[in-house]
């Protein structure tokens, strides 16, 4: 029998315990808060509390964190 651990997934990858990696010193990390949202933003029907959420890191100074917006942003266009 699976269990459904979507609860556990939920609290781990959510916007509150991704919040400090917004300003972590590692670049990749900051990438990673962005990422980590991917599956969310999909589910949800309100995309502004993501758009809030990553907004103040559109003045990131490396790429690799705008990539990962890149990404995310072409992921949600293919479920549109």
């Amino acid at each position: 029998m699976q269990r459904d651990h979507s609860d556990m997934i939920k609290k781990l990858m959510g916007m509150d315990s991704l919040k400090p990696w917004r300003k972590a010193a590692n670049r990749f990390q900051r990438r990673a808060a962005v990422v980590g949202l991917i599956k969310p933003m999909k589910k949800a029907g309100d995309f502004k509390p993501y758009f809030d959420f990553i907004d103040p890191m559109m003045m990131d100074e490396e790429r690799v964190v705008h990539q990962g917006w890149d990404g995310s942003s072409r992921s949600l266009e293919k479920t549109a």
